[in-house]
């Protein structure tokens, strides 16, 4: 691999480390297919149509992203 590629990698992993979550997680047998169908007529990406739902469900529940972040700011 050439190395302007090797650094470019180490740069974008360090992003996401400090920018990002991950989260993994085991649904039923069928549902994967689901999402990817919903998100191909929604003409989306399975894993932005995983992040509208989950953000509008955490809407519903009066918990926004701004208030969390600021939240955590206060811990540190």
């Amino acid at each position: 691999m050439p190395v302007n590629i090797e650094k470019r990698n180490i740069r974008q992993n360090a992003w996401q480390k400090e920018n990002k979550d991950r989260i993994n997680f085991l649904m039923d047998k069928g549902t994967k297919d689901r999402i990817n169908l919903a998100a191909e007529k929604e003409g989306i990406k399975a894993s932005e149509f995983i992040r509208r739902a989950i953000e509008e469900r955490l809407y519903k529940f009066g918990i926004e992203k701004e208030i969390v972040i600021k939240d955590q700011a206060k811990e540190k």
